[in-house]
């Protein structure tokens, strides 16, 4: 053993002293490199890792904060515009249900920048709709369009 740690020694005192530019290639490279045998380690524990999120995604209930809430029978209509127009075209001419996905996506979009934009929405929809009303039934429930519109000029207005 000692005549191990005398000849890996030796060598290491025969390299030269590291320079910045190797020092500079040996950590660009050792990041990924760590990364790389870590995952290959856990592999199997990722995968499964990977299949239990899956599942619960199919099966569980998906909570965001107060705000969203679906479960595995929750109706979700699609923002597609051509989809929605099609689906729900009885409700007004083309191109208000149109303006209505873009405004529903645009409310999201807000919503999504912040915590704080989510309870300003909540904050004007007790103002300003009804005090007991889920934000999920105000962007989905067609009859709420002008109170939606009124929302968007309210709170983003652009």
């Amino acid at each position: 053993m000692l005549k191990l740690l005398q000849t890996i020694s030796a060598w290491f005192y025969a390299l030269p002293a590291p320079t910045q530019h190797f020092a500079t290639v040996l950590s660009a490279w050792a990041w990924p490199s760590v990364v790389l045998i870590i995952a290959y380690f856990l592999r199997n524990n990722l995968g499964k890792i990977a299949e239990a999120l899956a599942e619960r995604m199919r099966s569980d209930h998906i909570k965001v904060g107060n705000f969203l809430e679906m479960t595995r029978n929750t109706n979700v209509i699609p923002l597609d515009e051509d989809a929605v127009a099609d689906e729900i075209g009885h409700f007004g001419a083309s191109g208000v249900v149109t303006s209505d996905v873009k405004v529903i996506e645009r409310i999201l979009e807000f919503v999504g920048e912040g915590e704080a934009n989510a309870y300003r929405l909540m904050d004007w929809i007790a103002a300003n709709v009804d005090p007991n009303l889920d934000p999920v039934d105000f962007l989905g429930e067609p009859h709420f369009a002008n109170d939606r519109k009124a929302a968007y000029n309210s709170l983003i207005g652009d």
